[in-house]
């Protein structure tokens, strides 16, 4: 946690640097859409285990992201930006055997609060390119389930297979790495437009008990950790100010 600290404190004197005071500053607000791509150009996406007769994969899907953004500009290359986003989330799990198949599916949504530091490169009398940088707090539900079964008749207490996961919370609120660049277009009347990738860095936010049964196989003790890093697009409407 040191380093979010140190971070932290970076942020906080560029907000109170006397030397950044001397020029106007700015909030701006606006709202913001994401579609989230999972990634695994740094981590593997795809998370796997093994049980006698039986191997399980968990898939992150695609997702996406909206919310409310504001920015504080120090000046026309600095700006502290900050915000609230609704993530949404897919997850797939899949359990294999050498003559069955079956998907389970679940959604992971959460609520989280970034807080980057940008740097803008003019590019054209209205065009700069944004380069961000820092990390969001994910604010975590404290669990979710699902389940898929088939019963051997209509009504029956016993299954042909039972497949189920509980998904558990590592903490309320972890902090996550967030960077990313776009470009921004600036108007006086009718406000700005954004447009660019960013990176979320998720590390473990939930741990997943998968109870499975399904002829002689019954699994209860098996949990897994459905890491995976996200790419989002994110496009953004900048109101006038």
């Amino acid at each position: 946690m040191r380093k979010y600290h140190i971070l932290f404190s970076f942020f906080i004197f560029l907000v109170f640097s006397p030397g950044l005071g001397a020029q106007e500053r700015k909030v701006t607000f606006g709202l913001q859409f994401e579609p989230l791509v999972p990634s695994g150009l740094i981590r593997s996406s795809n998370v796997s285990s093994f049980r006698p007769g039986v191997q399980f994969s968990t898939d992150p899907k695609p997702g996406y992201a909206y919310g409310a953004h504001v920015s504080f500009r120090l000046n026309r290359r600095m700006a502290i930006e900050t915000g609230i986003n609704h993530l949404i989330r897919d997850y797939r799990i899949r359990a294999t055997e050498e003559d069955f198949e079956v998907d389970l599916e679940f959604t992971a949504d959460n609520f989280e609060i970034p807080l980057t530091f940008n740097y803008f490169i003019r590019l054209g009398e209205k065009l700069y390119m944004d380069q961000s940088l820092g990390f969001s707090f994910q604010f975590l539900p404290v669990e979710f389930q699902s389940r898929v079964f088939e019963e051997t008749s209509p009504g029956s207490t016993t299954y042909l297979y039972d497949f189920s996961q509980i998904s558990v919370r590592n903490y309320w609120v972890m902090p996550v790495f967030r960077g990313g660049f776009g470009i921004e277009y600036r108007t006086e009347k009718n406000g700005g437009f954004y447009i660019g990738p960013v990176y979320r860095l998720f590390s473990t936010l939930y741990y997943t008990r998968i109870l499975y049964t399904h002829g002689d196989i019954n699994i209860n003790d098996l949990t897994i950790e459905p890491t995976g890093d996200y790419f989002g697009i994110t496009f953004r409407y900048i109101f006038p100010l």
